[in-house]
C-alpha cells in the first residue's frame, strides 16, 4: 500500500516516491493497486478523473481530501470512469464544495461507490450513471456526518441513475444537501435517512419500478421542493418526525404500490398529496398537520389516519376510488359536535362505533372528507391484569420493553414494545367497552381470577375433536360461561405488548394472544401509539404485514365464533391449553 499525494501542475516542493504533480486539467490517473490512498493536496483547483489499469475486473480507487486540500473558486470534477470503485472520504471540516463527484460503471456484483463526508465537511454535486444486474447489484453508499454540505447551490445535488442498485444515503443531524436528489432505475432498494433539522434545497424524485424505497426524517427536516415517488410495483415506507415541512406536493403516483406514510406532530405539505393509482397505502399523521389545497388517495384500498389540528385544514381530502378507511382522531370534547357534523351530512353510525358514509362527503374542521369510512378497535388488556413472566405474575401496567414474559411455545421472551391507551364511554351501547372472563370460564384456573380484555382480544379456547386449539375474539363468548360487557364502565386503559412475532402469553392463567400489529391493529391502536411503534420498529409498517409472521394459533372471527360456540363444537377444556 502506498499514500500518493495529488499536487497541481507546478508544485515545487518535496515528492515522494508515488506522489503526482497533475500535467494540466482533465489529467486522467491509471489504478493499478486496490490499496493505494489518493490524498489531493493543497491548491490542487482543476478537474482529474481515475481510470482502470489493471484490465476488465473492478478495482477500487481511494481517495481522500484531508486537512491539507482546499476548494476551488470554481466548479470542478473528479470523475470515475467505467471500472473503478470509488471509495471518496472527506475529512472534518474541509471543504470541497466547488469539487464534483462524477463514475459511470457496468453490472458486475463488485461495483460500488462510496463517499463519506466528515463533519461539517463539504463536498459538490455527485453524478453516478450505470447499471448493475439481476443477482449482482451496484452498492451506493453516500454518508454525511453532522452538519455536512452536499451539492453546490441549485440544480440536483445527488442523481443516481441506472437500474439493480442498492443506494443507501443517510445524514446526521443539521447537514445541508445544496440541491435536488433523483434517483431512477428498477429493481433495486433506496433508502434515505436525513438526521434532525436537515435541509434538502430541491426536490426528491425517486422513479423506477419493483424497488424497495424507505426514507426515514428526523424530527425539523425540511425539503425545498415537492417529494415524486413514480413507478409500479414498489414497496416504499416513509416515516417522518415532528414538524418535517415539505415545500411542494407529494405526489406518489404510479400503480400497484403498496405504501406506508408515518408523520408526527407538525406536518407541514405545502402542494397537493396524491396517492399510488392502485395498490394498497395506509397514511398517518400526527396532530397539528397542514396539507396544501387537497389530498387524495386515488386508487386501492388505503386507510388515511389523522391526528387534531388547530391550523388551516380547508381542502379536500378524499379516499378516491376503492375501499378507502378513514380514522380521525376527535378530542373528547368534540366528539358529540363532530358527531353532530357526521350524522347532518348523511353518515350513520353502526353499532360498533364506526360510521358509514353512505356516500356522503362531510366538511368538519374546515375539511371536506369523501369517500370513506371509519371504525375503531383496541386488542389489549385493561390495567390490573396479571402476566406471567420467569419472575412470577406481574402487573401489566407495570411491564416495560425489555422485560420477560413467559410464552406457551417459546418460553421466556423480552418484549419489544408496550404501549397504553385510556378509552372513556360516554355512549351506554358502546361496542368499545371492555368484556369480564369471571374465573374459571375457559376451564379450571383459566382465568385463575377476573380477566378483563378488549372486545377484540383474542383468547384460546378449546376446539372439541380437532388437533389445535383457537383463537377466539373475547366479544363472540358474551353470553357463555359467565362472560359479561362491562356495561357500567365509564373509563379503561387498555395496554399492548408486542413480541418478536404472534404468540401466547398467560394473563391471569389464561391463554391470550400478543400483539398482531396487522392492518387492524395499525388502524386502531391510536395514533400515537403506532407512530411510536413505527418509529422503534420500522420493518412493522409496510404494507406486507404478514411479513410479521403467521398467527400463533388459527383465528376466527366473532360470526364463525357464534356459530361453532351454538353448535359445541367449542368447549371449556378440561385441562390446560396449548
Amino acid at each position: 500500500m502506498a499514500t500518493r499525494h495529488i499536487y497541481q501542475p507546478g508544485y515545487s516542493g518535496p515528492l515522494g516516491p508515488d506522489d503526482i504533480v497533475l500535467s494540466g486539467s482533465g489529467q486522467v490517473l491509471s489504478v493499478t493497486n486496490p490499496a493505494d490512498i489518493y490524498v489531493v493536496g493543497a491548491d490542487v483547483t482543476q478537474s482529474f478523473s481515475f481510470s482502470n489499469g489493471v484490465g476488465s475486473a473492478p478495482i477500487s480507487a481511494q481517495v481522500h481530501f484531508d486537512a491539507s486540500a482546499s476548494n476551488s473558486s470554481v466548479i470542478h470534477t473528479v470523475t470515475f470512469n467505467a471500472g473503478i470503485n470509488p471509495d471518496v472520504v472527506v475529512a472534518d471540516g474541509v471543504d470541497m464544495g466547488n469539487f464534483n463527484l462524477t463514475s459511470a460503471w457496468g453490472g458486475t456484483s463488485l461495483d460500488q461507490f462510496n463517499l463519506t463526508l466528515g463533519d461539517n465537511a463539504a463536498i459538490g454535486r455527485v453524478y453516478l450513471s450505470g447499471s448493475g444486474a439481476a443477482g449482482a447489484h451496484n452498492d451506493i453508499n453516500i454518508a454525511l456526518g453532522d452538519g455536512a454540505t452536499l451539492g453546490n447551490a441549485g440544480g440536483t445535488a445527488i442523481d443516481v441513475g441506472g437500474s439493480y442498485l442498492d443506494v443507501t444515503i443517510t445524514s446526521g443531524p443539521n447537514a445541508v444537501i445544496d440541491g435536488a436528489i433523483a434517483i431512477g432505475g428498477g429493481y433495486g432498494s433506496y433508502e434515505l435517512t436525513l438526521g434532525a433539522g436537515t435541509a434538502v434545497n430541491g426536490a426528491i424524485t425517486w422513479g423506477g419500478s419493483s424497488n424497495v424505497n424507505t426514507a426515514t426524517f428526523g424530527d425539523g427536516v425540511t425539503v425545498g421542493g415537492g417529494i415524486y415517488l413514480g413507478g409500479s410495483g414498489n414497496t416504499q415506507t416513509f416515516i417522518a418526525g415532528d414538524n418535517v415541512h415539505i415545500a411542494g406536493p407529494l405526489a406518489v403516483g404510479g400503480g400497484n404500490n403498496d405504501n406506508t406514510f408515518t408523520f408526527g406532530d407538525g406536518a407541514t405539505i405545502d402542494g397537493a398529496v396524491t396517492g399510488s393509482i392502485s395498490g394498497s397505502e395506509t397514511w398517518t399523521f400526527g396532530d397539528n398537520w397542514s396539507f396544501g389545497s387537497s389530498f387524495s388517495l386515488q386508487g386501492g384500498d388505503d386507510t388515511l389516519i389523522l391526528g387534531t389540528t388547530n391550523r388551516d385544514s380547508s381542502g379536500t381530502i378524499s379516499g378516491g376510488s376503492g375501499n378507502d378507511t378513514l380514522v380521525l382522531h376527535i378530542p373528547r370534547d368534540q366528539e358529540a359536535a363532530f358527531a353532530s357534523s357526521a350524522t347532518a351530512a348523511g353518515w350513520t353510525q353502526n353499532p360498533d362505533g364506526s360510521w358509514n358514509t353512505q356516500g356522503h362527503a362531510l366538511t368538519y374542521n374546515g375539511a371536506t372528507f369523501t369517500s370513506f369510512e371509519a371504525a375503531r378497535t383496541f386488542p389489549c388488556f385493561a390495567s390490573g391484569t396479571r402476566i406471567d413472566t420467569p419472575d412470577g405474575a406481574r402487573p401489566v401496567e407495570d411491564l416495560r420493553a425489555g422485560d420477560l414474559v413467559l410464552t406457551r411455545d417459546c418460553g421466556p421472551l423480552p418484549l419489544i414494545w408496550v404501549g397504553a391507551r385510556r378509552v372513556t364511554f360516554t355512549d351506554a351501547g358502546s361496542q368499545q367497552r371492555p368484556i369480564r372472563l369471571p374465573a374459571g370460564a375457559l376451564g379450571p384456573d383459566q382465568p385463575c381470577r377476573a380477566l378483563i380484555v378488549s372486545p377484540q382480544h383474542h383468547l384460546l379456547v378449546h376446539q372439541a375433536d380437532a388437533p389445535q386449539n383457537v383463537l377466539v375474539p373475547a366479544k363472540a363468548l358474551v353470553g357463555m360461561w359467565g362472560v359479561q360487557e362491562m356495561r357500567g364502565c365509564k373509563e379503561v386503559t387498555y395496554h399492548a405488548l408486542l413480541l418478536d412475532g404472534h404468540h401466547i402469553l398467560s394473563a391471569e392463567g389464561a391463554a391470550v394472544e400478543s400483539l398482531y400489529p396487522g392492518p387492524m391493529a395499525q388502524r386502531m391502536l391510536g395514533r400515537r401509539n403506532w407512530v411510536d411503534l413505527v418509529r422503534r420498529l420500522p420493518s412493522l409498517c409496510g404494507a406486507d404485514h404478514a411479513a410479521f409472521g403467521p398467527h400463533v394459533r388459527p383465528t376466527l372471527r366473532k360470526r364463525k365464533a357464534c356459530e361453532m360456540l351454538a353448535a359445541g363444537a367449542l368447549r371449556k377444556a378440561a385441562h390446560q391449553l396449548h
